[in-house]
């Protein structure tokens, strides 16, 4: 692979790692938030919680906020003494690490996918009913709501003999409704979610509370439509085995959970309580719409911010406007041609610009035996040197690649030591060099460079700041 082709890779690093550590907030604090939630406004209230993780995932993505610093005049001086260049290039473990989560993104993704075969393998041939439903030749695990583009309700093959009417009219609802919520794709988002973040296993925990909140809320909403089905709908959950293979990416009657001998405890529970009112239902929603908020503008504000340096330069007065031009001479009574206007008075004089004293600018570097400086801007003055109007210099010691792009900074030696440290690596990352060539190649390299931070005197105004006298 052609080196440049890896320069995006430390994004993409930087991107997941943001992705999970936001991502893994707000599955903890819905986690701690679901039952409250369902014990206060209901069970569609806590499943419309998850919400958070997605949002609070996609608000890293945002660009961050940006800070603008206020630059003082800096001199930079790039030194000739180059150190030799070591045996062994330096390790860049990024391109590994990718492909280590690469690997395992394939790995978790074929599992799930082998998963998902094995429960429709598991239903044997599938028979057309007349009311639309496809029986099945098993029965661990059904009715279920299966497919993504065309869903489809499989029942078990006992379905009539097992279930009385009005058991199979709730638990065909209970299907339909899932299908009609979306709760399939849901399922497929849940399943991609823990392919790309293989290596978090908190979302691996959290996936199984998630589909038994979702099972709950589709209960809930099959109760609200047929209150007076109650004792028949748990009836026909106790009926009902337990699903022999998870389904990744479908819903079925009894889920599947290695934590719990039984699942349907909790659900038999809920169906003893009341429906939630609307005005439950409103202020739930006004609740998980505030968690929201929070959790995404919380996790676009952790992000770094992107700081700006202010250019040095010296800002001119806005310039006088032109004089009024004459008007034109009327003609001539007696000849009919115009006038001879007389001289235009002389514009009046422009006011001169307050003295503002010049800042340096960067001297061209020469080239180094190594290299040579294709792209250096000035680091940014730290605000408490500027306001102390301390200065000082740092030699850093910056490892390039074949491209120029600097890998590693090193702090040498500074004065005052730590003052301009962090500056100094910050603005050397964003360097770019000609490297050396060898035999018709361009080839790692190290080069010295010393940086001068040179404070503006008490007379001197920095942009940006106000001296003081």
């Amino acid at each position: 692979m052609d080196p440049a082709d890896l320069s995006g890779l430390p994004v993409l690093l930087e991107l997941l790692t943001e992705a999970t550590l936001a991502g893994s907030a707000a599955l903890l604090l819905v986690l701690v938030v679901r039952r409250p939630l369902r014990h206060a406004f209901g069970a569609g209230v806590a499943y419309a919680a998850w919400a958070l993780v997605p949002a609070a995932m996609l608000a890293v993505a945002l660009p961050a906020a940006t800070v603008t610093e206020a630059a003082a005049p800096v001199a930079i001086l790039l030194n000739t003494a180059v150190a030799p260049l070591p045996t062994a290039a330096p390790f860049d473990s990024v391109p590994l690490l990718l492909a280590a989560w690469l690997a395992g993104a394939v790995i978790m993704a074929l599992r799930l996918g082998r998963q998902q075969r094995a429960f429709r393998r598991g239903l044997g041939c599938l028979r057309l009913r007349a009311d639309g439903l496809q029986q099945a030749e098993s029965v661990a695990g059904l009715p279920a709501a299966v497919g993504l583009l065309r869903p489809a309700i499989v029942v078990p093959a006992d379905f009539d003999a097992r279930y009385s009417g009005e058991e199979r009219a709730l638990m065909h609802a209970h299907e339909r409704s899932h299908i009609a919520r979306g709760d399939l794709q849901l399922n497929a988002l849940v399943a991609l979610m823990r392919s790309v973040l293989w290596f978090n296993p908190l979302l691996h925990y959290a996936s199984r509370h998630f589909r038994h909140d979702q099972e709950l809320a589709c209960d809930q909403r099959v109760i609200a439509r047929h209150p007076h089905g109650r004792r028949a709908y748990g009836e026909a959950m106790v009926k009902t085995q337990l699903a022999s293979q998870p389904l990744p990416m479908g819903c079925h009657w009894a889920v599947f959970d290695h934590a719990r001998n039984h699942p349907l405890k909790e659900r038999i529970a809920m169906l003893k309580q009341p429906t939630p009112s609307a005005a439950r239902w409103i202020g739930g929603g006004f609740v998980v719409v505030t968690l929201l908020l929070g959790a995404s503008i919380a996790a676009w504000a952790a992000q770094p911010h992107r700081v700006v340096s202010g250019a040095p330069g010296t800002v001119a007065p806005p310039e006088p406007p032109p004089p009024p031009k004459a008007p034109p001479a009327p003609p001539s009574v007696r000849t009919g041609m115009p006038a001879i206007a007389p001289p235009a008075p002389p514009a009046p004089p422009v006011p001169a610009s307050p003295a503002v004293p010049p800042l340096p600018a960067p001297p061209a570097p020469p080239e180094s035996s190594t290299g040579s400086v294709n792209r250096m801007t000035a680091p940014a003055y730290p605000a408490d040197a500027l306001a102390k109007r301390l200065s000082g210099k740092v030699v850093l010691a910056i490892d390039i690649d074949a491209q120029g792009t600097p890998i590693a900074v090193e702090v040498e030696r500074s004065e005052p030591v730590g003052v301009f440290d962090q500056a100094a690596v910050d603005a050397a990352m964003k360097w770019t060099f000609t490297p050396e060539v060898r035999n018709g190649k361009p080839v790692p390299g190290r080069v010295r460079v010393p940086i001068e931070f040179k404070a503006p005197s008490a007379t001197q105004a920095a942009p940006g700041t106000s001296a003081e006298v």
